[in-house]
């Protein structure tokens, strides 16, 4: 036997099991995996969603006064962006 298990045994004033009896509460437990359930977003996600991949079309479409050098930075920045499935 550990020596934790026997100081813990001692503090509570219990008798000391045998070995055989320790493995036996041991191999009693059994673990068990989570289950993964599948969550839907609230609505107020889904607005946010919505409303952002308006503004990111409208900076898209309106046309800014900028050099050919910035216009091409924009244009990379905005292919990079991950935009909602528009179902």
């Amino acid at each position: 036997m550990q020596p934790v298990f026997a100081w813990f045994y001692q503090c509570l004033k219990l008798p000391l099991p045998d070995e055989k009896s320790l493995v036996a509460i041991v191999s009693e437990r059994e673990s068990r995996t989570a289950r993964e359930t599948p969550r839907d977003a609230p609505p107020s996600l889904e607005e946010y969603q919505k409303r952002k991949a308006q503004e990111i079309e409208l900076l898209r479409t309106v046309p800014a006064d900028l050099t050919p050098y910035y216009k091409l930075r924009v244009n990379d920045y905005f292919n990079t962006l991950e935009l909602p499935n528009q179902d």
